[in-house]
């Protein structure tokens, strides 16, 4: 089982950010401390509705949002509830997503007593021009301060989200983000492109902020993927590289299709065959926890068909592909046989590479994966 838990507060709002996340700023006090007390209940809840005596987590992730703005007070409380309520095995991969203008060495210690051992750092760019224009809290200073708070503490497993594609981004400063990233040797990358939902498109339009074009973007992701590779950096999956040892144990349990709880304001879950999705709104997910016990918005029994169709996006985006005996002994049919005709469509495009036990998509088929899954479905 992998457990998620949500944080929404922020020490701002970014100008691409459509995730559930708030300025803390405009939260009282109470309602800060009254969230986590709802957290606290709602792991309490979710436990008792999981009908098993024992329960082992295998991953645990903070996220949000910037969970590192959370006194230690607060995640101190959350910590503990988790360990009361369910089995922590000493392997156990516990992340922690921290914006770099709130790292201090004082606060990782404490992450580490608490048996954090893994950092995920939104470093995005490390053009404070560009930062500005995102509406980041930080600048390029606070993220070299905050690694080398990291390294000082000797936290060797960390992870940089970078982001391609942003404002008046060329791919000259591209490529300088990438080499400036590894001279700090991180264990791992996050490479995503820069992509709006319709609030922080409006916003873009609003500044007059334009990102380069699909040709660019391609070209850009290409570069990345090339030079990290040439690094050291394995890609496994589309958007995710690492050294050897230090793939994302928690991302890695949503691409293989496996059950996870997600606690807090907008978090998801996924147990039984269903999908669960918590009220957004802080102030409504905190009075649906008091007065119902849960804040579910969404529950959706998963057909068969959606469940084999999302089994093989989730592979599909793996630098190893769909296994047809895992798909087999998962659906007890066959991937060829089920996915004849979307394959025969898509057959003479250079989308995917296909075995008598996998299939993988090309490097071509990444680049127009979008449009590949959306046949799926």
């Amino acid at each position: 089982m992998h457990l998620y838990i949500h944080i929404p507060f922020c020490a701002s709002k970014c100008a691409y950010c459509d995730f559930n996340s708030y300025p803390i700023s405009t939260f009282e006090n109470s309602v800060i401390n009254e969230y986590v007390e709802t957290v606290l209940k709602e792991i309490q809840n979710v436990r008792k509705t999981i009908n098993k005596k024992h329960v082992n987590l295998k991953t645990i992730y903070i996220g949000g949002g910037t969970p590192s703005i959370l006194s230690e007070t607060h995640l101190k409380t959350i910590i503990f509830s988790i360990r009361e309520h369910f089995g922590l095995k000493g392997s156990l991969e516990f992340s922690i997503e921290c914006n770099p203008e709130s790292v201090t060495r004082e606060k990782l210690r404490f992450y580490k007593g608490m048996g954090v051992n893994r950092i995920s750092l939104g470093v995005q760019t490390f053009y404070d021009d560009i930062l500005k224009m995102l509406d980041r809290p930080c600048s390029t200073d606070d993220t070299v301060k905050a690694i080398e708070c990291i390294k000082k503490e000797s936290i060797t497993n960390f992870s940089f989200d970078l982001i391609f594609a942003l404002p008046h981004q060329t791919m000259d400063m591209f490529q300088k983000d990438l080499e400036k990233a590894l001279t700090f040797s991180p264990p791992h990358i996050s490479l995503y492109c820069m992509t709006l939902g319709y609030m922080a498109e409006c916003n873009f339009k609003n500044k007059k902020l334009n990102i380069p074009g699909e040709d660019e973007q391609i070209n850009m992701y290409r570069e990345g993927v090339r030079f990290l590779n040439e690094n050291g950096y394995e890609k496994y999956e589309i958007s995710n590289f690492s050294k050897k040892g230090f793939n994302s144990q928690h991302n890695l349990s949503y691409w293989q299709h496996k059950e996870y709880i997600g606690v807090g304001a907008g978090a998801s879950s996924y147990l039984n065959g269903f999908r669960f999705k918590n009220i957004a709104n802080v102030n409504d997910y905190i009075s649906n926890i008091k007065q119902h016990g849960n804040a579910i918005s969404e529950k959706k029994e998963i057909t068969e068909k959606e469940a084999k169709a999302e089994f093989v996006f989730l592979s599909l985006r793996l630098s190893g592909g769909l296994d047809f005996d895992r798909y087999k002994n998962k659906f007890a049919s066959n991937f060829p046989d089920d996915f004849q005709s979307i394959l025969e469509d898509w057959k003479d495009k250079d989308m995917y590479a296909m075995t008598n036990s996998n299939i993988k998509l090309t490097d071509n088929g990444v680049l127009l994966s979008d449009e590949f899954f959306r046949d799926l479905f």
